[in-house]
């Protein structure tokens, strides 16, 4: 239903712009017509055919949004929305499925895990770019109330030669994304 009231309310807003998606897929054909329709739509987009490279993108390509397949070779979908979501950089990330798995058994499950939506394949362009343009609006939104909120994860640090006067740089999360096996 939300999804629904998602296309209602997305139809006519435009793309958010610049803004990278990253799409998981081991289908290359799927992978490819899935990177047209999102470049004719001014996403930048990044692929991944499996789950190891995917984690080693997603680290150091920072994509927006990520559109996940669950059947990967490797490291399954399950287990890339787990280590994206408990990697800070990501935890406020959408992932959105987009799998040919049957509903019933993977669809609670992954939106436990914190995917922002589940999308069966094919998935039609409406019901695609409308669910991507919502759940980038909604971390837009998310994203502007914490830079509006006090953030305490910052350190002081002074200038060099000028003791009296300081700069507030973020601290950097040091975690890193391990190996599943």
């Amino acid at each position: 239903m939300e999804l629904l009231i998602a296309i209602e309310e997305t139809k006519s807003a435009p793309p958010t712009p610049q803004s990278k998606i990253m799409v998981v897929d081991d289908d290359a054909d799927l992978c490819r017509a899935l990177k047209v329709r999102l470049r004719a739509q001014h996403y930048q987009v990044v692929s991944a055919s499996d789950g190891y490279s995917a984690l080693a993108l997603a680290q150091k390509e920072r994509p927006d949004l990520v559109l996940l397949d669950l059947g990967l070779p490797g490291v399954d979908g399950f287990a890339v929305l787990k280590s994206l979501k408990a990697f800070p950089p990501f935890i406020e990330t959408p992932v959105i499925i987009l799998t040919g798995r049957n509903l019933q058994a993977s669809y609670k499950p992954t939106l436990e895990s914190g995917a922002a939506a589940y999308l069966q394949k094919p998935a039609s362009n409406e019901e695609l770019f409308a669910c991507i343009r919502h759940c980038l609006q909604k971390t837009s939104v998310s994203n502007d109330a914490i830079k509006a909120s006090p953030d305490t994860s910052h350190d002081a640090v002074e200038y060099a030669g000028d003791p009296g006067r300081s700069k507030t740089v973020a601290k950097k999360p040091k975690a890193t994304f391990e190996r599943i096996d």
